[in-house]
């Protein structure tokens, strides 16, 4: 098991609407030994640049430890761009990084808040306060192959899944982009998404990463068009990786180094025989429901198999982009689903499968939840050239 993280100030703002902090955090109940941080506080830290954040965040931690000092802190991080954070820090870092100043949904750090075991709320306040926006949620509410799976005499045995353990990565934004041009491999096409990354890119060079060589980040893009192929449109997950993943087996998780960095090497083409993606509609209209159970569920598929999957690496990042206008089926599903988004809540996983005895159990890479989105007013347009235009 993994050393519990130190004790810290909470950061969390007095109004859940401001809420900006680390999923590591401890919720601020009575009983957690935390103290909210001041509203002059919240809106001080969001006014400052990525070093001056950086410097607030550490020196807010080293006023919380207890029985340490704030140079034995500054001891621990001195290891520059090849710094490789412990496990307790990553979760944590992953939302100390720059933030995408591009239109809503806003993406909100939110797991912890999910207790239950199925996922839901507790009370209606944090509903309002979520709708509109993308949360992360626990991965365990996704049940996966789990380590005896392949022993089973049957296929999909639900009694040899189990839930997900912790994501091995987060989702730190979420935009919906509309263009006049195709928008496969929108991080060279999109304009505000290759200046996110590479201000991502210079965080993580300053602060240092999780270890491991597989990418940094994977930007899995539902892309569709019109008809005439005149209108484009991309919803594009930005996904930061949280744990060690490496090629070696020295990573967090040994089942998922060997499984994830032999898809890795596979060929475009292979890749879809083993990247699965599965969704979990929370709350939609009876119209929707009934496409959904018409196509076969809530089953996990692979994506690749039903749709046309495009995969491009980059220099910190891999790109999925799936396309829905592949699949007469999909395309019909996506009408309803642009319909009726802003009513709907949907959680969504993906995670490579496993097919050897070694590559169990499996782990989903992110699990998202949409709040009530609405995509027609997510939408914003790009220029030819790929720059934001204008929200529509």
């Amino acid at each position: 098991p993994r050393p519990a993280p130190p004790r810290r100030q909470c950061l969390r703002p007095a109004t859940m609407a401001d809420r900006q902090v680390s999923s590591e955090d401890p919720p601020c109940a009575p009983d957690c030994g935390t103290e909210p941080a001041s509203p002059d506080v919240a809106a001080a830290l969001a006014g400052l640049d990525l070093d001056q954040a950086a410097a607030a965040a550490a020196a807010a931690a080293g006023e919380g430890l207890e029985g340490e000092s704030a140079a034995d802190d500054a001891d621990d991080d001195t290891g520059g761009a090849a710094a490789e954070q412990p496990p307790e820090e990553r979760r944590a870092a992953v939302f100390a990084g720059p933030e995408w100043n591009a239109p809503p949904p806003a993406m909100y750090d939110y797991e912890t808040e999910y207790r239950g075991a199925d996922g839901q709320l507790n009370d209606d306040e944090h509903k309002a306060v979520l709708r509109g926006k993308v949360t992360n949620i626990p991965a365990r509410l996704f049940k996966l192959r789990g380590p005896d799976y392949l022993y089973g005499d049957k296929l999909n045995n639900l009694a040899l899944k189990q839930p997900s353990g912790t994501a091995a990565y987060a989702c730190v934004a979420l935009k919906v982009f509309q263009s006049s041009s195709n928008l496969t491999h929108g991080a060279q096409k999109i304009g505000p998404l290759k200046d996110y990354l590479a201000k991502l890119a210079a965080f993580d060079a300053q602060h240092g990463t999780p270890g491991g060589d597989a990418p940094m980040y994977l930007i899995a893009s539902w892309t569709f068009s019109n008809f005439f192929k005149t209108e484009y449109t991309s919803v594009v997950h930005v996904l930061r990786r949280t744990m060690k993943i490496d090629s070696s087996g020295t990573g967090d998780d040994p089942a998922l180094d060997r499984a994830f960095s032999r898809w890795l090497a596979l060929s475009n083409e292979q890749k879809n025989d083993k990247l699965k993606y599965a969704c979990i509609v929370r709350e939609s209209n009876e119209q929707l429901k009934s496409a959904i159970s018409m196509l076969g569920g809530e089953r996990p598929v692979l994506i690749g198999k039903r749709l046309t999957t495009s995969y491009f690496r980059g220099d910190n990042y891999l790109e999925v982009n799936m396309d829905v206008g592949s699949s007469n089926v999909a395309s019909m599903l996506n009408g309803l689903v642009l319909k009726t988004s802003g009513k709907l809540v949907i959680d969504e996983c993906w995670c490579i499968e496993g097919q050897a005895a070694d590559e169990l159990p499996e782990r989903a890479l992110c699990a998202v939840r949409w709040n009530n989105c609405s995509i027609e007013g997510c939408r914003q347009l790009l220029d030819r050239d790929g720059s934001l235009a204008a929200s529509k």
